[in-house]
């Protein structure tokens, strides 16, 4: 391996990614929630959809006791949301308001959109376990537009197509890499 886990990160974060937010019920009755920029559709029939979680987590060993979660495509005004759940934080939950799902997990309020699954199957996968879980119940605000993740900052979806526009027609600069 001739580059650092930074240049790869780097090199990783060149592909946009949405940004979601997994929570579940505690085996002892608690909620959890982490964000992840790894959520993925697997499969229509069944309706699979899967997200890795990093073996680092404080709370990994009570995610993977969880037999069902709540997928969260956030919307673009959640920045907040996902800086929240992105760090161990018991204040996290503090500021959110949520309801009870269909599966006990516990669903954002807003959400853009929310995929209500129980686990189906589990894939060793380096310092990462991917987790793949069946959908039973979602939910969708199509009013709204996303949240994503790019050079490690975070967009709107819509907002760097429209700044490339602005760009062609004369009314903003890009840097290039070029000497």
């Amino acid at each position: 391996m001739n580059f650092s886990q930074r240049d790869f990160r780097d090199a990783l974060g060149l592909f946009p990614t949405g940004v979601a937010v997994v929570t579940a019920t505690s085996p002892h009755g608690y909620e959890l929630g982490i964000t992840v920029n790894s959520f993925v559709s697997v499969s229509l029939d069944p309706p699979l959809v899967s997200f890795n979680i990093g073996r680092s987590l404080k709370c990994f060993d009570e995610l993977m006791g969880c037999k069902s979660f709540a997928i969260h495509i956030l919307r673009h005004d959640q920045t907040g949301v996902s800086l929240g759940f992105g760090r161990p934080n018991d204040e996290k939950w503090r500021e959110i308001e949520w309801k009870v799902g269909v599966t006990g997990s516990p669903i954002f309020l807003p959400h853009l959109a929310v995929f209500e699954c129980e686990r189906y199957a589990d894939c060793e996968a380096g310092d990462h376990v991917i987790i793949v879980s069946r959908v039973v119940h979602f939910e969708v605000n199509v009013e709204d537009s996303a949240l994503i993740f790019y050079r490690g900052a975070y967009h709107r979806v819509g907002e760097i197509l429209h700044n490339k526009r602005k760009a062609e027609a004369g009314e903003c600069s890009y840097r290039t890499g070029a000497g």
